[in-house]
């Protein structure tokens, strides 16, 4: 599990967050796994990892430890397999990852730990979801449900589910996807937090299905009292996406204004700055300078504090970069000549639009917008 302060299990199940620390099986490697729990350092073997606890056998015997206790955990030699594709999980490069995750899943249990094949195939789902193959996503989070039903990310894999239809655009299958959440929730109390998301991804459905003014209710009250402030968040900012698709733009820029003061998460922020800057961008018409300047600033705003860190939820931050080449791009355009007729428009914002696209591309290839990116003419 990750220290304090880090992203919570729900950021994982968003964008996978890294939740260990591997040895890669050097000359050095330790020859045992390593747990730490408070002022608590255990070493030996870890025997399983389920949503609840580990078990760890030392010298002492086997022990367990729940999750809320534990600050660290760090593994003794991994598959090489599992260390290369964690290194390119790190660095966004999630389709490079796939082969190195699915081989250490198939290796389970002919060399390579049992232990690391729950790790390898939460990692696969995430992969695919993040690349948008939401049909093999949803058959590896179903696969690894079963094969661990109580699974370490029990929680991600029904977040995860609900999400790949959902994003998908399947909104008759998210349907069951959410109740088969509920049902999870109702057997075995998994927290005010996962509830609250299945709360989201009802109001995403009722979206999805043409149901706005019942979504916008939804996303209002989540917004108001959801039981996790990161689900707060987001929900603010779908409430102003529904209120924008239902015609309603002042009331839409009033939730993405309120949504970007109150972001709990640097990505929540750039996702909320994002959405507003469309939204300006659409109000300008391209003739509205103070708009188009307001939704470049805002955009600027929303990524500045920090790039989210390598697995940390980065969707936010890639719409604020690819609106901010939009904001630019019409502010070269709206700009008037100068009086000797300089495209001053053009050689103030032209290079700062094809920076945003580039630190699009170099840093989220994968990125739903990075195709668009490149028809603006980056690669």
């Amino acid at each position: 599990m990750q220290g304090a302060g880090r992203a919570t299990w729900v950021a994982a199940a968003l964008a996978g967050t890294l939740a260990w620390t591997v040895n890669a099986g050097t000359a050095a490697a330790q020859e045992s796994d390593l747990v730490r729990a408070g002022a608590t350092e255990l070493k030996g073997d870890i025997l399983k990892e389920d949503f609840r606890e580990l078990e760890i056998k030392t010298s002492a015997g086997s022990m367990k430890k729940a999750w809320k206790d534990v600050t660290a955990v760090v593994y003794k030699a991994t598959p090489a397999a599992f260390a290369e594709s964690e290194k390119l999980y790190r660095a966004r490069q999630y389709t490079k990852a796939i082969d190195g995750y699915k081989s250490t899943v198939d290796d389970a249990g002919k060399g390579a730990r049992d232990l690391f094949k729950q790790h390898a195939w939460y990692k696969l789902c995430m992969c695919y979801l993040m690349t948008r193959r939401y049909e093999d996503a949803i058959t590896n989070f179903r696969g690894l449900l079963t094969f661990a039903p109580e699974s370490k990310y029990l929680r991600e894999i029904h977040t995860g589910i609900m999400r790949a239809y959902v994003d998908k655009g399947d909104g008759a299958s998210a349907g069951p996807a959410i109740a088969s959440a509920k049902n999870a929730s109702k057997m075995t109390p998994l927290g005010d937090e996962f509830d609250a998301w299945v709360d989201f991804y009802t109001a995403r459905q009722q979206e999805m299905t043409g149901k706005g003014p019942e979504a916008l209710g939804s996303f209002t009250a989540l917004a108001a009292a959801a039981r996790s402030p990161l689900v707060q968040g987001e929900a603010a900012i779908a409430k102003g996406r529904v209120q924008m698709a239902l015609g309603q733009t002042d009331g839409a820029e009033k939730s993405f204004r309120d949504a970007l003061e109150k972001a709990v998460t640097a990505n929540a922020r750039a996702a909320a700055a994002g959405q507003l800057a469309e939204l300006l961008i659409k109000k300008a018409d391209g003739k509205d300078l103070p708009k188009l300047r307001e939704a470049a600033w805002a955009c600027a705003l929303g990524i500045a504090v920090h790039y989210p860190e390598p697995g940390d939820a980065s969707e936010g931050h890639e719409r604020a970069l690819f609106f901010a080449g939009q904001a630019y791009e019409a502010l070269a355009a709206a700009t008037p000549k100068s009086k000797d007729g300089r495209d001053i428009g053009a050689e103030e914002f032209k290079p700062k639009a094809a920076a945003a696209y580039r630190d699009l591309l170099d840093h989220y290839p994968d990125s739903f917008f990075a195709d668009k990116a490149r028809k603006r003419g980056v690669d």
